[in-house]
């Protein structure tokens, strides 16, 4: 008689524990999130060469501002940035998150590190 019991236990266990974790655990996933990425190559002088949804401007020997229209991500992005330069360092800076996204990125020489004007490329990603 107790074996019956300690199997029948079991078995309950077996059959509402998933059923009753399931409902559990729906509580604790996280909300579903548009994900959002934007990419673009940027010429020497900060002119779009490829891209939409974003702006430059060139402020200084190998300084660009990239800024993204009003609510385009809710959050600071995941910004990753490439020179087509071997030589040059590259360094992405979030500025400004929300309500307009805005991004210093700035290109030096890796030798010496003195600002220099270079053609690259960016990709973002965010919610």
């Amino acid at each position: 008689m107790k074996n019956y019991f300690i199997f029948g236990a079991a078995l309950a266990i077996a059959l509402v524990g998933p059923a009753s974790a399931n409902g559990f655990y729906r509580y604790m996933s996280p909300p579903s999130l548009s994900t959002k990425a934007i990419g673009g190559i940027i010429g020497p002088a900060g002119d779009i060469i490829v891209g939409s949804g974003f702006t430059v401007a060139h402020s200084g020997t190998g300084v660009y501002d990239i800024s993204f229209a009003a609510n385009t991500f809710n959050l600071c992005g995941a910004m990753t940035v490439t020179s087509s330069m071997r030589h040059v360092t590259v360094i992405a800076l979030p500025r400004v998150c929300r309500p307009h996204s805005t991004y210093t990125i700035e290109l030096f020489q890796a030798k010496d590190q003195t600002p220099e004007d270079s053609r690259f490329n960016f990709t973002i990603v965010g919610t």
